[in-house]
């Protein structure tokens, strides 16, 4: 299963691996939840990082965000780049 999350942020045709996420070591998984025939879907991500040794847990829902690859995954390569940016602070 691990193998699985990890592929869908790091191989070039996982779901997320065009977000931005797949510069940082992170794994996990993307989903669109329908809800309504007509309205706009909603945009899941979910997933830890680092994908070797897990630190953290990410969840990104965004309500009629659309799909997750294209809505949530971006949002959480924001929120893993301001927390890189975070742990590069509190060392120096």
């Amino acid at each position: 299963m691990r193998e699985g999350l990890r592929a869908v942020v790091q191989e070039p045709n996982g779901t997320a691996h065009r977000s931005d996420l797949a510069r940082f070591d992170a794994a996990g998984k993307t989903s669109t939840a329908q809800t309504t025939r007509t309205g706009d879907a909603h945009a899941w991500f979910a997933g830890y990082y680092p994908a070797g040794d897990p630190r953290y847990v990410i969840v990104v829902f965004t309500e009629r965000g659309g799909s997750g690859s294209k809505a949530a995954a971006p949002l959480a390569a924001k929120i893993l780049e301001l927390l890189d940016e975070k742990r590069l602070h509190a060392k120096n």
